[in-house]
């Protein structure tokens, strides 16, 4: 699991790390390059994005019901 923040305060985001599980890759777009490059089509936050192994999107704002059943099967 990737989360990034691609805006915000990283004061807050620093403080938030806590709930972050120590297993997933956790970023700041502190340059808001995401955004400014519109690399992927954040209208709500969070958005969910479901990447292959080579960054490939294979779903982009799945049902959550979705997402678990794809997650338990791996």
């Amino acid at each position: 699991v990737i989360a990034i923040d691609p805006l915000g305060d990283k004061k807050l985001w620093r403080e938030y790390q806590r709930f972050i599980p120590s297993n997933w890759t956790n970023g700041f777009d502190h340059e808001d390059i995401l955004i400014k490059k519109q690399y992927y089509s954040l209208h709500a936050y969070p958005t969910i994005y479901l990447l292959d192994k080579a960054g490939k999107i294979l779903l982009k704002d799945p049902d959550y019901q979705l997402v678990l059943q794809i997650l338990e099967k791996m």
